[in-house]
């Protein structure tokens, strides 16, 4: 796992710095100021390398690393625990949904958005609850 850190790291490093360039060039070169499609893109793809990288991370800190860190390590000690996972739910299905009729509604009709909105709140709400419902409460 230290490898998959250090090249999300190097990855949001990078892009990070293309967006700081990107924006300065646009913003000196560009008549209308910042342009408004790149460099956004640029910082949230940035944003999200960064947030691989951290979340590998802590994973390692709480489960050790693998045997992918290990030069002399044999194949069967990969095998054991990987993590904590949701149980099985509908709600990620919701939210997708939810977010389809958001974003899809928007050069459709507005009300198809704000069903959307409602549709993907009720689906982060059951996301959120499911383990504290039913046969996974605790």
């Amino acid at each position: 796992m230290r490898a998959n850190v250090i090249i999300f790291a190097l990855i949001g490093c990078f892009v990070t710095v293309v967006g700081v360039v990107y924006t300065l060039l646009t913003l000196n070169v560009d008549p209308g100021g910042i342009e408004w499609v790149g460099v956004p893109a640029l910082f949230a793809l940035a944003a999200m390398c960064w947030m691989i990288a951290i979340y590998v991370w802590m994973s390692e800190r709480r489960y050790g690393g693998g045997a992918q860190d290990d030069e002399d390590a044999e194949v069967h000690e990969e095998a054991g625990h990987k993590g904590v996972f949701a149980p099985y739910s509908w709600a990620p299905l919701v939210c997708a949904v939810g977010a389809s009729l958001a974003f899809g509604g928007f050069p459709i009709a507005y009300w198809i958005t704000a069903l959307g909105i409602v549709v993907g709140m009720i689906g982060v709400v059951m996301w959120v609850m499911a383990y504290s419902v039913g046969h996974n409460s605790h």
